[in-house]
């Protein structure tokens, strides 16, 4: 009968390792990367790619048939169309067990694994275009190195408990693109006013060729984001509010003793 005791115990901390630590196994940052780079970019360019072969040539229409009147090009884009690039998205997650420090809730370090990935979901799809048309053009992929983080801490997240993680971008310079990320208590709503605050991480990317730079609004225009100069501009002006970041990095010159 011990037996029998010894075997389900077995089984239910088994289950406990597996449903309470979805993150922590292995391989399982790799899968959860390349799953969204198949989903946000290998299938909608796949599924583009089709849509152009399915439309007719210029070639296939008879010379007799009079061509259809092409649509008129708005003098300026919409109030949505121009927030796109500053559009968050949201990525959802719980404390796994195994992420959960000495005092009993979400250890600091976790917070940057989970950073990858939503940084991951809200620039993949939005530069998704600029990639791809990189590849064609030069024959290799661009890369976007993670140049540092910085990160606020303000609310512990408790075992198990969820929270919504939420990207956007925030502004640049000729260099650097910053990206805003917020650790929302609960799950994802369209509704954040009353969210519980847990953390807050200020990120910067840079755009790479091989050793070359890209600027951020030239990576901008080649995704093809419909931006007005006005929106550019805003780019450039909220990047005033991470200039305290880059000061902050002048610590990296001291001596130590």
């Amino acid at each position: 009968m011990s037996g029998y005791y010894t075997t389900i115990f077995k089984y239910l901390v088994a289950a406990i390792l597996l449903f309470g630590n979805p993150k922590c196994l292995p391989f399982s940052w790799t899968i959860r990367f390349y799953y969204m780079v198949v989903r946000y970019m290998v299938i909608p360019t796949l599924l583009q790619g089709k849509k152009d072969k399915k439309k007719p040539q210029p070639s296939e229409t008879a010379d007799n048939e009079p061509s259809a009147a092409k649509p008129s090009v708005p003098a300026s884009i919409t109030e949505k169309d121009e927030l796109k690039l500053f559009r968050s998205s949201t990525w959802s997650s719980f404390a796994n067990l195994l992420e959960i420090d000495a005092n009993l809730h979400k250890s600091n370090s976790t917070y940057f694994t989970d950073l990858d990935l939503a940084r991951t979901k809200l620039l993949l799809p939005l530069f998704r275009d600029f990639f791809v048309g990189h590849r064609l053009e030069m024959g290799r992929f661009p890369y976007v190195p993670l140049g540092s983080v910085m990160t606020v801490f303000r609310r512990e997240i408790g075992p198990l408990q969820r929270y919504t993680v939420r990207s956007r971008v925030l502004g640049w310079d000729n260099k650097w693109l910053f990206v805003l990320s917020r650790f929302e208590i609960g799950s994802p709503s369209r509704d954040n006013a009353n969210a519980q605050l847990a953390a807050v991480a200020l990120s910067k990317y840079v755009f790479k060729d091989g050793r070359k730079t890209i600027a951020p609004e030239d990576a901008i225009h080649r995704a093809n984001l419909d931006v007005s100069p006005a929106v550019l501009q805003r780019g450039r002006m909220d990047f005033e509010h991470a200039k305290s970041f880059l000061q902050s990095e002048a610590v990296m010159d001291l001596p130590m003793y």
